[in-house]
């Protein structure tokens, strides 16, 4: 009873703020489309690059109903992620996507989907300020608030903020997320143009307990104990956390004041003149693993303290890039200009003994080519010279023709070479636990893309070669693995209507040519019926209708808490198993709501719905979100 009044009281108070907020005058930079009401306001925003700080290109935010009710990040992209059973918890993929950078990465990427980054935070083209603000609440006590706000301050300055918090206890023992992030941003241009610079704080910060996953498999496999939280775990006093603080700015100077022409209330520029480019970004990351009762056997070895684990790591970088682009041809018909630059990195790197300091210069030249508004091809060489990464190697060229006065259909193909070293974390690791200290060779891989887009239809083909491949064995230790192998995967994704009927379904197929060091599942498909309309004349728009989630039968990486990573396991295999989704979207006005049945199948055939070994997914769960829009 004291839910259902908390849930009545949340609804009132969001339907009467999302009204108040539809009643704000509209400005420009907004743009109203008073004839979908299932996307009736677009908002235009950008991320920062290198090119977009110059010449941005908007892109609409998404506004529709389609996949509202995927209220957390794990839940999008076609739900190709398994992660521990609780919102908010570290996860690994269950595609193959390769990390190719020609910057440092240490190695952990378990919560990269819920930071916030330079790349991932949104810069808004608006006149008036823009809020928008989420609330997702559901059982054992899980919540999720999300926001952003942006405006111009001045003409030219503008000035936002975003954050994420999630927090949920979970249903087993010592499971509980507790994750926060939070970006201020800025945005400065010269009225001429001549002169722009983007810059951003971020801090995130996640703190998850650990339990090593449950110790008694058949009380949750036979149902034996309904009440998961009686359920024995293997970990009773760990926790990890990861603390990063970002300092990043980007700025441009052209080279002469830019030709401009007046297009409404918007400056258009006519010809684009060469530009120096200047990137700084500090990064401080802080990972902490403790465990207050280390001797309970969970651990295959104890090197420091057998009564107290505390590892500690710490990581500084400093990056510089600079790099100048020229338009060499700039008319009516051919775009074709150059960039060339390198970056500085520096790396400090603290565990237990480590005291590393690294230093390396990667020099980079790019090409672009634009032909009229139907194709745009782009090619771009990295080289690293350095302490750490010497002779890495990044050479990538990619297209895109449109066909069309529409661009209906699209062709897209990207090739990749690389020669990377592994990430740091394989190379050097000291904690209470575990040790090593290795030298790998560098990691031969091919990524070739090919894709095609008509309308609402994608499909297309992935190739990857790899010729020597760091992984983490059956022991949670790196290994390497030195002979080549395949990955193809196909995949096709598409939204069909039937009147108000919509089939949305993502499926993708995977073959490794050799899979002793890598496993994935060989098919992945998501599929969602719903049905769509307006009520009470218009005053309520809904989508009502079932997600299923499928993968086929793998051995899924197991979760090592003391290093934060996931390992190679081939006793226990995960998946085989739909989860059922139920859920209905509304828009009233400006407010979108989401009621969602997550798992609604639980328990309907049988209790082996795990996604990493050991650790259960959720129970069948009420979820209840919402969202609104602000603008004054």
């Amino acid at each position: 009873m004291h839910k259902l009044k908390k849930f009545s009281f949340l609804i009132l108070t969001f339907f009467t703020l999302s009204i108040n907020a539809q009643d704000q005058e509209v400005r420009h930079g907004i743009v109203e489309h008073r004839k979908d009401i299932s996307d009736s306001v677009k908002v235009f925003y950008y991320f920062d690059s290198a090119e977009q700080i110059i010449s941005p290109r908007y892109t609409a935010i998404d506004t529709s109903l389609n996949n509202f009710h995927h209220y957390h990040p794990l839940l999008g992209n076609g739900r190709k992620y398994a992660w521990l059973g609780n919102t908010g918890l570290v996860y690994t993929g269950m595609y193959w996507k390769p990390v190719i950078s020609i910057n440092s990465h240490y190695g952990i990427s378990a919560y990269d989907l819920y930071r916030l980054t330079p790349s991932n935070t949104p810069y808004y083209k608006l006149n008036t300020p823009f809020t928008a603000l989420a609330y997702t609440i559901g059982s054992n006590r899980e919540q999720l608030f999300n926001g952003r706000h942006y405006q111009q301050v001045h003409r030219n300055l503008g000035l936002g903020v975003n954050f994420n918090l999630i927090k949920s206890n979970g249903a087993y023992i010592r499971q509980k997320s507790d994750n926060a992030s939070i970006a201020f941003q800025t945005h400065y241009k010269t009225l001429n143009q001549r002169y722009g610079i983007t810059g951003s704080f971020i801090n995130n910060r996640f703190i998850h307990q650990e339990n090593g996953g449950i110790a008694n498999a058949p009380l949750f496999e036979e149902n034996q104990e309904p009440t998961r939280d009686r359920i024995s775990v293997k970990l009773n006093n760990a926790e990890s956390s990861w603390r990063e603080s970002n300092v990043n700015f980007k700025q441009y100077l052209n080279f002469r004041i830019p030709f401009v022409k007046k297009e409404s209330s918007d400056s258009i520029m006519s010809k684009k003149p060469a530009a120096l480019m200047h990137s700084f970004n500090y990064q401080r990351l802080a990972m902490v693993y403790s465990d207050k009762s280390p001797g309970t056997g969970f651990y295959p070895d104890i090197f420091i303290d057998s009564l107290q684990t505390y590892d500690s790591l710490v990581i500084h970088t400093v990056l510089n890039d600079i790099r100048c682009i020229i338009p060499l041809i700039e008319n009516d018909r051919i775009k074709f200009n150059i960039a060339a630059g390198a970056g500085y990195e520096f790396m400090h790197y603290r565990m237990h003994t480590i005291n590393k300091k690294y230093t390396q210069v990667m020099p980079l030249l790019k090409f672009g080519l634009s032909i009229g508004n139907n194709m745009d091809v782009s090619a771009d060489y990295q080289i690293v010279k350095g302490s750490y990464r010497n002779n890495d190697q990044i050479f990538s060229l990619a297209g895109i023709y449109r066909f069309g006065k529409n661009h209906s259909l699209a062709l897209e193909a990207s090739v990749k070479k690389s020669l990377i070293t592994p990430p740091l974390f394989f190379h050097l690791f000291e904690s209470n636990h575990f040790k090593w200290d290795n030298t790998f060779d560098k990691q031969n891989i091919s990524d070739l893309q090919l894709n095609v887009s008509w309308g609402k239809i994608k499909a297309g083909i992935k190739f990857n070669t790899i010729n020597g491949f760091a992984y983490l064995d059956s022991l949670a230790h790196p290994a390497w693995f030195g002979e080549k192998f395949n990955i193809i995967a196909p995949y096709a994704e598409s939204r069909l209507k039937l009147g108000n009927l919509t089939l949305d379904y993502s499926l993708m197929y995977q073959h490794i040519s050799k899979d002793e060091a890598l496993k994935l599942p060989s098919l992945l498909a998501n599929a969602t019926i719903s049905y769509e309309g307006s009520l009470f004349k218009g005053a309520i728009y809904a989508m009502t209708g079932i997600e299923v989630f499928y993968n086929t039968a793998w051995y899924a990486p197991a979760y090592m808490p003391a290093s934060g990573s996931f390992y190679l396991q081939d006793q226990t295999k995960t998946g085989n198993y739909p989860f059922v989704d139920v859920f209905l979207n509304l828009r009233i006005k400006r407010a979108r709501i989401f009621l969602l049945l997550q798992h609604a199948n639980s328990g309907l055939i049988g209790y082996r719905y795990y996604m990493v070994p050991t650790y259960p997914m959720a129970d069948r769960a009420f979820k209840f979100g919402v969202n609104w829009m602000f603008f004054d």
